[in-house]
């Protein structure tokens, strides 16, 4: 595994009913980055009514996700959360080490005979 791999994760949020944008839009726990409100088709059915890039005070550094607030001819506006992260910000500074332990004994004795169990309790 790359240690400052990039992940991404998308999930639904919801209904986006009455001022819940603008709810999620005033939460101080997050900083601002970058804003759109500009529409925007997404498809033959969709239309994207605004995009909000931020980040999370108490995240680690490099954590930024992105909220998009999306219409569909058929149905109520949908509010849309991405995130992406790189592993190093997602464990303890203990499992780096491991992390770049791992490759130098691949290297030295054969991918197939490194393997890593952890059991959590």
């Amino acid at each position: 595994m790359e240690w400052t791999l990039q992940a991404h994760a998308a999930v639904t949020i919801g209904y986006a009913s009455g001022s819940e944008w603008e709810r999620v839009h005033a939460d101080p726990r997050y900083d601002l980055l970058e804003e759109s409100s500009e529409k925007e088709r997404l498809g033959p059915s969709a239309w994207c009514l605004g995009r909000i890039r931020r980040h999370r005070r108490d995240a680690p550094m490099g954590e930024i996700e992105t909220l998009t607030l999306e219409q569909y001819h058929d149905g109520k506006p949908m509010i849309f959360r991405t995130t992406r992260w790189r592993v190093e910000e997602l464990v303890s500074p203990g499992w780096q080490t491991l992390f770049e332990i791992m490759p130098l004994l691949s290297k030295q004795y054969g991918a197939a005979h490194v393997r890593l169990v952890v059991w959590f309790i």
